[in-house]
């Protein structure tokens, strides 16, 4: 591997290096769609229901990257995700979750794929303008 360094910027007027093989990984990760990894509450989830605790309930069927918990007072406007770091965990959770395997404090959770938004890759933004 060839390490040439770039600098690049990462806020707040910081300048960091990153070598070829890590902007590689980062480009890579940005290809994954996003769609196929991300699942979106639509029951079961309610104001009492801890962010560990719907965490948990996901980390059986695989490592968990983010687990958002949406707007508590209008789940419908944003309702709760979790994103898992692979396709197979996000879809072996669904399976589970289509069953009326899966509880949290006693409530049985539903889900369904979180549709992609703006077409850039769910929930992301594009990088600002340079």
């Amino acid at each position: 591997l060839q390490s040439e360094n770039v600098v690049s910027g990462c806020g707040h007027g910081q300048l960091r290096e990153r070598s070829d093989s890590s902007r590689r990984l980062i480009q890579a990760a940005r290809n994954v769609p996003m769609a196929g990894r991300t699942l979106q509450f639509i029951g079961g989830v309610f104001v009492q229901t801890t962010r560990m605790y719907l965490k948990q309930a996901m980390e059986r069927f695989g490592e968990v990257e983010v687990c958002h918990m949406g707007n508590r007072n209008n789940p419908e406007e944003e309702p709760p995700w979790v994103r898992f770091m692979t396709e197979k965990a996000a879809q072996d959770a669904l399976d589970a979750l289509n069953k009326g395997e899966v509880f949290v404090d006693g409530n049985q959770l539903k889900a369904q794929w979180r549709p992609a938004r703006g077409g850039k890759g769910e929930g992301r933004r594009p990088p600002p303008e340079k």
